[in-house]
């Protein structure tokens, strides 16, 4: 018999988290279009406001299903959540929708600054990823039941396995080549250019390594307490993916909207 505090308790606190973020996002996104509004390309700025919406479809189902869980299914009842909501399920498009995005932005972001169109290739295990996902909802449909048969969490346990996989690869590759190219850049530069790059590949490092491991918890969680390993089932897995996409867009966010004080410190430097 599983506790409330590994499984709705864990449900509640990925949401309260997922609503904190959700917060940051709403206020990063008001500051770039009060900001940027009308100096970014247009396909940008549809870019960040499609991440926003979807981001915002996410939450409302979220709140649905922490609704549906917590209040109108299961009232403190253990045995009501052993079936998946249709607003569980469905929270997961969106949400890797906006991964898929985010990736594709900081691809095409380091394509441009390091001039290699190769870079391009690292969208492809980003997509593998999205289509997992695709996959293990259209299954979790087919058979709501949070307590599968032994082959169909095999099956899903796979799915989610490759696509955790496909998304450190990608976040790991995009810092690399990035990095790469910034330190190489740094050593032809002066000394006070060289501070601002080493705070670009540290912000880097911190936010592909932040992703990568939410998303590794959310593997870790998913297969180390499963019911077959553990005799019980917990849904910690299932808050910590709440936050996931969130991480993601205000990763995003943040690098465009800290463009302006990039600005700032390169005022008055040259390139050596």
């Amino acid at each position: 018999m599983s506790s409330l505090s590994s499984t709705l308790g864990a449900l509640w606190i990925g949401g309260t988290v997922s609503t904190a973020l959700y917060g940051f996002t709403c206020g990063q996104m008001c500051w770039y279009f009060r900001r940027y509004s009308y100096g970014d390309p247009l396909i940008l700025r549809g870019m960040v406001a499609l991440t926003w919406a979807l981001d915002t479809v996410q939450h409302c189902l979220i709140l649905h299903s922490l609704w549906w869980y917590l209040i109108a299914r299961c009232n403190g009842n253990l045995l009501a959540y052993r079936e998946a909501n249709w607003s569980l399920l469905t929270q997961v498009i969106p949400s890797e929708v906006v991964t898929l995005t985010v990736e594709i932005y900081f691809v095409a972001r380091v394509s441009y600054l390091a001039k290699r169109k190769w870079v391009y290739l690292l969208v492809i295990p980003a997509a593998v990823a999205t289509a997992c996902a695709i996959v293990f909802v259209a299954n979790g449909v087919r058979s709501p039941s949070l307590y599968p048969s032994r082959s169909e969490w095999e099956q899903q346990e796979s799915l989610f396995t490759l696509g955790i996989a496909c998304y450190v690869f990608s976040n790991f590759g995009t810092a690399i080549v990035l990095c790469t190219f910034l330190y190489r850049s740094g050593q032809y530069v002066q000394s006070r250019l060289k501070s601002v790059v080493q705070n670009i590949i540290g912000y880097t490092v911190a936010t592909g390594l932040l992703a990568s491991l939410l998303a590794c918890s959310c593997l870790i969680t998913y297969i180390a307490l499963s019911s077959y390993n553990t005799g019980k089932a917990t849904l910690i897995y299932v808050g910590i993916y709440f936050t996931l996409a969130k991480v993601y867009i205000n990763s995003m966010l943040t690098s465009l909207n800290g463009r302006g004080n990039l600005r700032t410190r390169l005022e008055g430097v040259s390139v050596g």
